[in-house]
């Protein structure tokens, strides 16, 4: 009865997580598109689309995998996890090297020569949330959601004080470029 209740729990709380970033997302949508200039904003869109896409292109399913291996009665579900972090690793490295070295292609095909100021930024994102979304997972199956999602309130608040920073201060879309790598870093 005890873990059907933690499940419980742990279920009301990565619900709370995801609602929660989406508001954060809504709101520094809003915020951002109201308060920079039609290309720095373009810019930042662009840049989420290229992260999204490595990102996506780079999960193999191994989120999945970590969650299978984990709850493996048999075998040695330990190594299995650590290879897939590793293989991870390999890949996100990879990822970010052909992302530096196609940035111009890259740019040329969103039409926005700024993303090439910006791609140092972005080219480590993919490694970074394929890692942590690996990360959450192996947190869940071990009954950790609670910390799970205190940490994604606090990286969210601190992603939306980048994104009032960036509008109000700086009018720089590097500034919240930079603020999301080392969020997304300091999260793992």
């Amino acid at each position: 009865m005890k873990l059907k209740q933690n499940n419980t729990v742990d279920a009301f709380l990565l619900m709370f997580m995801r609602v929660l970033t989406m508001l954060i997302n809504m709101a520094s949508t809003a915020i951002l598109s109201k308060n920079l200039s039609l290309d720095s904003y373009g810019t930042y869109a662009s840049a989420n689309s290229v992260i999204s896409l490595f990102t996506n292109i780079t999960q193999l399913g191994l989120m999945d995998a970590v969650n299978y291996y984990y709850h493996l009665k048999n075998g040695n579900r330990q190594d299995s996890i650590n290879t897939i972090f590793l293989i991870q690793l390999c890949l996100g490295v990879v990822c970010a090297g052909v992302m530096l070295a196609l940035q111009r292609q890259i740019a040329a095909y969103f039409d926005n020569p700024a993303l090439t100021g910006v791609m140092c930024y972005l080219a480590l994102r993919p490694l970074l949330e394929n890692l942590f979304n690996s990360m959450m997972v192996l947190q869940v199956a071990i009954g950790k959601a609670k910390g799970i999602a205190v940490r994604h309130a606090l990286v969210g608040g601190a992603k939306l004080v980048a994104v009032l920073l960036t509008s109000f201060v700086t009018n720089d879309i590097a500034t919240i470029l930079i603020a999301y790598l080392i969020f997304d870093s300091v999260s793992i």
